[in-house]
C-alpha cells in the first residue's frame, strides 16, 4: 500500500506540477475506463493492419520478397487515407444510433472478428491472394471504425484533448508492439495460427470492453435535422469541402511533415533483415523495445506541449529528424550489436509518436463541429502522405540503395523544418 501512495504522489508531481492541464481531476473527467478504452479500441485496429501490412512485408521479405513488391502491402491500411469519402455515412448512421459511438464500433468490431476466423485457416505460402483480400476488408473496417474511434475520443476527452489523444497514441503504439512485434514472434515460434488466435482474442478483450463503457446520449453535431437523411450527409459534404478549402496551407505541412521521417522508418526492418537478423530479434528490438520508448515520449511530448506549445515542439522534432533519419543505416556500417539496434528504434519510436501526438492534437484543436468529417480528413490526408513515404522509401532503396535514400529523407526533412517557418505564421 506505500508503495501505491509513493507511485501516485509522484504521478501527481508531474502531471500537477510540469502541467497544469493533465491532472488528476481531468483525468476523472475522461474516466479512467474511457482511457482505458480509447487506448484499447486504437490498440486492436492498429493490431490488425500493423500485422497484415509490416508484419506480413517481414514474413515475405525474409522469404526473399523484392522491396518494391514488399511495400505494396503497406498500402492495406490506405482505406485509412480515404475514409474521409464515407465519414459522413459514419456520423449519419451514429446519428440515427441516438448519437452512441459504442454501437457503431462494435457493429465493426463483429465484422472485424469473424473475418479474423476466416484467415486463420489459409497459409501464407498457398492462399496469399486470399489473405490479401480478407486483410483489405478488415482495413475497410478498421479505418471505418477510426472515425468513429476519433469522434469518440472528442466527445468523451472534455476539453483535455492532450491527454486523450496520448491515450491514443499510446493505443496506436501498443497495437503496432502487438501486431508487428508479439505477434510475429508468436508467428515465427508456433506458426501462422497462432498468431492469428492471438490477434482475435485481443480483439474480443476489446470488443467486451466496448460493451460495457457507459457513453452518455449527448450529441456532439448541432442543429441538424436527423430526421432528414439528405440534410445531414450534405451537411457532412458542405463541412468536408469547406474544411479542405480555407485548411490548404495545413494540409500542406501535413504533407512535408509526414514524408521524410516514414521513409526512414519504413526501412527500419529491410536493413536488419539485411543485416543478418531474424524476424523474432527484430520484432523484440524494434516493436517491443523502441514502442516502448515511444509510449514513453507521447507522455514526455505533453509536458513539453504544455510548456512551449505544440507548434514550437514540432518544429524542433522536424530539426531533429534531419539527422537522425540516418540513424537506421548504422547496423550496415558495422554498429549492429542489440544494444545499438535498440537505442536507434526508440529514437525513431519516440519522434515519429512524438511528432503525431503533436500533430494530432493541432487536428482536433481545429475541430469546430461535425468531428466525424473535420478529424477524418485531416487524419485522411495525414495517413496518404505516410503511405505515400513508406512505399517511396522501399521503391527507392530497391534501386538507388539505403544510403541514398536516407539522404533524400534527410533532405525532406529538411525542406519540412523550412516550411514550418511559414506554417507558423499562419497557424
Amino acid at each position: 500500500h506505500k508503495y501505491c501512495v509513493k507511485f501516485k504522489i509522484i504521478i501527481k508531481r508531474i502531471f500537477i506540477l510540469k502541467n497544469k492541464n493533465l491532472n488528476f481531476k481531468n483525468l476523472r473527467q475522461i474516466g479512467f475506463y474511457g482511457v482505458i478504452l480509447i487506448t484499447m479500441l486504437n490498440a486492436t485496429q492498429y493490431l490488425c493492419v500493423g500485422f497484415f501490412s509490416e508484419g506480413l512485408a517481414s514474413i515475405l521479405r525474409k522469404n526473399g520478397g523484392d522491396l518494391h513488391k514488399v511495400g505494396l502491402l503497406y498500402f492495406l491500411g490506405f482505406f485509412w487515407a480515404v475514409k474521409f469519402i464515407w465519414a459522413p455515412f459514419v456520423g449519419f448512421l451514429v446519428i440515427k444510433m441516438g448519437g452512441i459511438y459504442k454501437k457503431f464500433i462494435i457493429m465493426t468490431q463483429i465484422l472485424t472478428l469473424l473475418a479474423l476466423l476466416a484467415v486463420s485457416y489459409l497459409e501464407v505460402e498457398i492462399n496469399l491472394t486470399q489473405i490479401v483480400l480478407i486483410a483489405i476488408f478488415i482495413s475497410f473496417l478498421n479505418s471505418t471504425q477510426d472515425t468513429a474511434n476519433g469522434a469518440l475520443i472528442f466527445k468523451v476527452s472534455r476539453g483535455n484533448l492532450g491527454l486523450a489523444n496520448a491515450a491514443k497514441m499510446n493505443g496506436v503504439l501498443i497495437g503496432h508492439a502487438l501486431g508487428v512485434g508479439v505477434a510475429i514472434i508468436f508467428f515465427d515460434y508456433f506458426g501462422w495460427i497462432a498468431a492469428l488466435y492471438f490477434l482475435f482474442c485481443f480483439a474480443c478483450l476489446t470488443m467486451i470492453l466496448t460493451i460495457f463503457f457507459k457513453e452518455n446520449k449527448t450529441q456532439i453535431v448541432k442543429n441538424l435535422d436527423i430526421n432528414n437523411s439528405k440534410f445531414c450527409i450534405k451537411a457532412h459534404y458542405h463541412t468536408l469541402l469547406n474544411f479542405f478549402k480555407d485548411k490548404k496551407a495545413w494540409l500542406g505541412f501535413i504533407f512535408l511533415q509526414a514524408i521524410g521521417i516514414c521513409m526512414s522508418f519504413a526501412l527500419i526492418t529491410p536493413i536488419l533483415l539485411d543485416a543478418g537478423w531474424n524476424l523474432s530479434d527484430i520484432a523484440m528490438a524494434t516493436h517491443i523495445f523502441g514502442i516502448a520508448g515511444g509510449a514513453f515520449a507521447s507522455y514526455l511530448i505533453l509536458l513539453l506541449s504544455r510548456k512551449f506549445g505544440e507548434k514550437n515542439v514540432l518544429i524542433w522534432l522536424l530539426f531533429v529528424e534531419i539527422f537522425v533519419v540516418f540513424s537506421p543505416l548504422l547496423p550496415l556500417y558495422g554498429l549492429n550489436n542489440y544494444g545499438a539496434v535498440v537505442i536507434i528504434c526508440i529514437l525513431m519510436f519516440g519522434l515519429y509518436t512524438s511528432q503525431q501526438v503533436a500533430l494530432t492534437t493541432m487536428m482536433m484543436q481545429k475541430i469546430s463541429n461535425l468531428p466525424e468529417s473535420q478529424y477524418a480528413i485531416q487524419g485522411s490526408f495525414g495517413m496518404i502522405f505516410q503511405f505515400i513515404g513508406f512505399y517511396a522509401g522501399m521503391f527507392i532503396a530497391e534501386f538507388l540503395g539505403f544510403t541514398q535514400t536516407m539522404f533524400i529523407a534527410s533532405g525532406l526533412c529538411l525542406m519540412a523544418f523550412i516550411y514550418s517557418f511559414k506554417f507558423r505564421k499562419l497557424y
